[in-house]
C-alpha cells in the first residue's frame, strides 16, 4: 500500500555497524520515500489500512461486495454497447502481488469479455492502447478484467463510465481496421 522500502529494526550495535558499511549508502531511502512511507505506516499504526489505502481496501473487500460491484459495471457495460460485445461474470481469483506476498491471491470476481469478429488477443492489444489503457489477462476466446484488482482504483460508477469510454474507443479502432481491410 506503499512505497517498496525495507526498514531495518534492531539494537543501536547492529543498526551502527550497517550504518558504517559501503552498502548503506546505495541502499538507503531518500526523503521523498520517507515522506511517502511516513502516512502509510500511520495508517496501518492507526488501524485505518483497509479505509484509508485504495489496496488495502480493495485486498479486504468481502466477496459479496466484490460481485455486486462486477454486476453492476457489467450491467452499465451491456446497456451502453452493441451487441457485438459480450460481458460474462465469472468467479477468479486477484492476485494482490507486490511486497512480500507477490503471489498471494484472493477469491474475485472477472468481467469476461469477447466481441465478436475479434480476438480475445487483439481486443486485449485494443484495449491496453485505449485511452484510458484497459489491463486484462486472456483466457481463451475472453479478456478477462479482475474487479477486486480495480477498486482500488475509484468508485463503480467511475470504472464503468471509464471502461465503456476505453470499450468505445477499441471498437471504433477495430472497425476502422476492419474496414480498411
Amino acid at each position: 500500500g506503499g512505497p517498496q522500502a525495507g526498514l531495518v529494526v534492531g539494537g543501536a550495535r547492529w543498526i551502527g555497524a550497517l550504518a558504517r558499511s559501503p552498502m548503506a549508502r546505495a541502499v538507503r531511502v531518500d526523503a521523498m520515500v520517507l515522506a511517502a512511507l511516513e502516512p502509510v505506516l500511520r495508517s496501518h499504526l492507526l488501524g485505518r489500512s483497509t479505509i484509508d489505502l485504495p489496496i488495502w481496501r480493495a485486498a479486504t473487500a468481502d466477496i459479496a461486495a466484490v460481485e455486486g460491484a462486477a454486476a453492476a459495471i457489467a450491467s452499465h457495460l451491456m446497456r451502453v454497447l452493441d451487441d457485438r460485445w459480450q460481458i460474462k461474470l465469472i468467479a477468479g481469483e486477484a492476485r494482490m502481488g507486490g511486497g512480500s506476498q507477490p503471489l498471494a491471491t484472493v477469491p474475485s470476481r472477472c468481467l469476461a469479455i469477447s466481441r465478436s469478429g475479434a480476438s480475445a488477443e487483439a481486443l486485449e492489444r485494443r484495449l491496453r492502447a485505449a485511452c484510458p489503457p484497459v489491463i486484462g489477462r486472456t483466457r481463451g476466446a475472453a479478456m478477462l478484467l479482475d474487479v477486486r484488482s480495480m477498486l482500488a482504483g475509484g468508485s463503480v460508477e467511475e470504472l464503468a463510465s471509464e471502461l465503456e469510454r476505453a470499450f468505445a474507443g477499441a471498437a471504433d479502432d477495430m472497425d476502422t481496421d476492419r474496414r480498411e481491410s
